[in-house]
């Protein structure tokens, strides 16, 4: 019986655990898309390096891409471990949850793209049935990725595929085991990916995090109690792979090894340092948070955030290193607390309709799924 409590009591404070870091990792998202590495002012479009920028420079890379670094693992690897919680995996189950996901997935994803698609209609897409067809996949292309129109929502579109091929999931874990995860691993490291669809609807990112946590979760392991086995070990580590992540991208180039084995490190890291904020303060995080932090995803870009830092630089035309280093904190913070605002006041004016763009979140645990 003793057990049973303390069982209980885990999976409580594992919740609040990734309710908090849902919301902490989707404020990292907003940082993410507010870095440049080339800035306009006065009209002149200025690259930032750390000889003219020293401080905004390190400082935007840090959270950016240090710590924002930490957001699509964890978040596909909580989708993973919840796909697969507590069950016992056949076709029924499978046909449960690709129906769940109707509602908390796709819906939002074809309303928020929609919306995008408007707007890009407005301005200077070709408007045709290919085009059309295309902001739902792979309209917009960076460096050889390719995204849909609401282009954050690569990360939905990419956990829709996957949770779709969840029983080929299910079965490659089933058999194949801590191998198959080791090479999986591999294959994120080097950043080899799935040809043609790697790039454009399964990234390695979702193949390998939804899969270790499928892994963790067939397994009976409760998240809490793994990651806090390396606590000590995991926070040594990351603070001297955070150092050499940063110091390798700054003065030399982005080496994978390095970078992912610190978001090994960090989500370990995170996990633990969540908890003792959660336990030591004694603090419950509102279940609402859940629906407000995928509407903080879904609305910051590209309507709020390009808007509002656009504005302020062409107001405040800033010049020093610790003055961008500042607007690099409030023009994040400004969007947020924009975006929540609206979220609350949308839920007092018109809740179904923010339920549904916001894939109707259930107020208990399983609601925590990754969505975003």
């Amino acid at each position: 019986m003793t057990n049973y409590f303390v069982f209980m009591a885990n999976e409580d404070i594992q919740s609040n655990i990734i309710n908090l870091l849902r919301f902490v990792l989707i404020v990292s998202v907003v940082f993410m898309h507010n870095y440049g590495t080339t800035i306009k002012i006065d009209g002149e479009a200025i690259n930032v390096n750390n000889l003219n920028y020293p401080i905004f420079y390190t400082t935007s890379l840090f959270f950016a891409k240090i710590i924002g670094g930490l957001r699509v693992p964890f978040f596909f690897m909580i989708s993973g471990y919840f796909f697969f919680y507590k069950i016992n995996f056949n076709e029924d189950i499978y046909k449960q949850k690709i129906k769940k996901r109707i509602k908390s997935l796709l819906i939002p994803y074809l309303y928020w793209n929609a919306t995008c698609l408007l707007g890009f209609s407005l301005f200077d897409l070709e408007y045709n049935l290919v085009n059309v067809l295309r902001a739902f996949w792979n309209l917009v292309e960076f460096g050889g990725w390719y995204f849909p129109a609401a282009y954050q929502f690569w990360f939905v579109r990419d956990l829709i595929v996957i949770s779709l091929l969840s029983p080929l999931v299910y079965l490659y874990v089933k058999y194949l085991k801590i191998p198959g995860l080791i090479l999986l691993c591999f294959c994120w490291i080097y950043v080899i990916q799935i040809p043609y669809i790697g790039r454009q609807g399964l990234k390695m990112d979702a193949v390998f995090f939804f899969s270790l946590g499928a892994w963790f979760s067939l397994h009976r392991k409760i998240l809490l109690e793994e990651f806090e086995k390396y606590k000590k070990i995991s926070y040594v580590f990351f603070v001297l792979f955070t150092m050499a992540d940063l110091y390798t991208q700054m003065f030399y180039k982005y080496i994978p090894l390095i970078h992912q084995t610190n978001v090994l490190l960090g989500i370990i890291s995170f996990f633990n340092l969540a908890k003792w904020i959660i336990v030591k303060k004694d603090i419950s995080i509102s279940k609402s948070l859940s629906s407000a932090s995928f509407f903080l995803f879904a609305i910051h870009e590209p309507w709020m955030l390009k808007n509002i830092k656009n504005y302020i630089f062409e107001t405040f035309k800033p010049q020093s290193d610790l003055f961008l280093t500042f607007l690099f904190f409030l023009i994040p913070a400004i969007v947020t607390g924009l975006c929540l605002g609206l979220f609350y006041l949308g839920m007092e004016l018109i809740p179904t309709f923010m339920n549904i763009i916001t894939g109707g979140r259930k107020k208990k645990a399983e609601s925590i799924v990754a969505n975003v």
